[in-house]
């Protein structure tokens, strides 16, 4: 069994600045590539400037999830944080289309969020819009990807998580379905 980690940071407004660190980590990615959600743990530090900064929270990362609609999956980021003792729930999706490729990079830089009064997303929203990654901070989040354990075939790791990326990227914006 072997793993990757890394982190991504994305900043945007949801009624007021914010800013998602967001640390990834995916511990089996062989579980992970058979698991039709493609689910990792997501863990967060949330700078949002109506309640300040470094509030933290644990949740869950997927990536293209499929959904009902055949031509879009999502790149889910969700948690549930805490201000002042008031439980609160990030709710951030990516939306990958099936459609022309030169959507593909505002389609998987483009956090559309709401924050969620409560301890899911079945709260009042208290906050929506979206956040964006940078090209500074793509090319940052690429010098964090690690794997484990230690002795674990990293390169095997990296390559299977790599492949499955493009292969989506390819079945989305090139290959297209019809359905």
């Amino acid at each position: 069994m072997s793993g990757l980690s890394f982190n991504e940071v994305m900043s945007g407004s949801v009624a007021g600045a914010i800013t998602l660190h967001a640390a990834i980590a995916i511990d089996d990615i062989d579980a992970f590539l058979a698991d039709p959600n493609h689910r990792g743990d997501l863990t967060a530090v949330i700078d949002w400037l109506p309640f300040g900064t470094g509030m933290t929270g644990t949740g869950v990362f997927e990536l293209f999830k499929p959904t009902a609609d055949p031509k879009l999956k999502l790149m889910v980021y969700a948690c549930r944080f805490e201000h002042e003792g008031s439980s609160y729930y990030f709710d951030g999706a990516k939306r990958v289309r099936s459609h022309s490729i030169f959507h593909l990079w505002s389609d998987t830089t483009t956090l559309y969020t709401n924050i969620h009064a409560g301890a899911d997303a079945g709260g009042k929203i208290v906050g929506s819009g979206a956040l964006k990654l940078g090209v500074p901070q793509l090319a940052k989040m690429m010098l964090t990807f690690k794997t484990y354990p230690a002795g674990s075939s990293g390169f095997k790791t990296l390559m299977a998580f790599g492949g499955f990326f493009l292969a989506q990227l390819w079945d989305s914006y090139v290959r297209r379905p019809l359905s």
